[in-house]
């Protein structure tokens, strides 16, 4: 039965793509219309002037005949030429669809490629102002980005956490569970931080956070920058009020 079947679909198929003479003659015509037209004036005018005698005196032979040769050879002629013609613009036509195809390919693996590295997409931590200050991520770019590890390393009080952040569409101020201690007033917390994605010898960031409590306010200082991407900047922020007196912008930062 399945045999039977596919015999009948073939035959189907083979009837489907058999074309009809009215189809055939449309084709020839479409592809040899110049060299017909181009052959045809040619023996027109070979025959308004056909001589009456040779030159050699002889009568002339017979004018269909005479017609028929100068249209065959007319036809030949223009036939090779119009059909290099038609053959080299074709080439061109499928060498541009190839360029385009090609090309198209490209971006959508160059796409491909972004979307399972995260592209030029990148991350660095924010951090709530207020008395209980939370680190959130915000990710800068178009792609989303698989997966990361954060470093964070509490300079002050020698500890080191890792943060091991699963696929995630989107960063944007998603917090992550890092207990920042209690601060009193005058204490200062400082954090060297790795952020660790895929593409990170494109969008790995090292940022230094650091938190000072003045009275009952806790003022915050960052600087994000590009690890191998010569040291660029991508975030970068101080609060008023937080430089102590006699302390400059340039003198905050250690690890950069």
């Amino acid at each position: 039965m399945t045999q039977e079947k596919q015999k009948k679909d073939k035959k189907q198929h083979s009837e489907k793509i058999e074309i009809t003479w009215k189809q055939a003659t449309l084709r020839l015509l479409r592809e040899f219309w110049l060299a017909l037209t181009l052959s045809f004036l040619w023996t027109i005018t070979k025959v308004f002037f056909y001589p009456d005698n040779d030159v050699e005196g002889n009568p002339p032979k017979n004018l269909i005949l005479y017609a028929i040769s100068t249209f065959s050879y007319a036809l030949a002629f223009t036939s090779y030429i119009t059909g290099n013609f038609w053959r080299v613009k074709r080439q061109g036509a499928q060498e541009k669809g190839i360029s385009k195809t090609l090309e198209n390919i490209r971006e959508y693996s160059f796409q491909t490629i972004n979307y399972v590295t995260g592209g030029d997409s990148y991350i660095f931590l924010t951090c709530d102002k207020g008395s209980l200050p939370v680190f959130r991520l915000r990710q800068m770019g178009q792609y989303p980005i698989p997966k990361l590890l954060i470093v964070m390393h509490d300079v002050v009080g020698g500890v080191k956490e890792y943060y091991q952040i699963p696929f995630s569409t989107s960063y944007v101020s998603a917090p992550i569970d890092f207990q920042i201690p209690t601060l009193n007033d005058g204490d200062e917390k400082r954090y060297s931080i790795n952020i660790i994605t895929p593409n990170a010898a494109i969008t790995g960031v090292r940022q230094e956070y650091i938190l000072r409590k003045k009275g009952a306010i806790i003022f915050h200082a960052n600087k994000a920058v590009l690890i191998f991407n010569n040291q660029k900047i991508v975030n970068e922020e101080v609060d008023n009020g937080f430089l102590n007196a006699g302390e400059e912008n340039n003198q905050l930062f250690q690890y950069f």
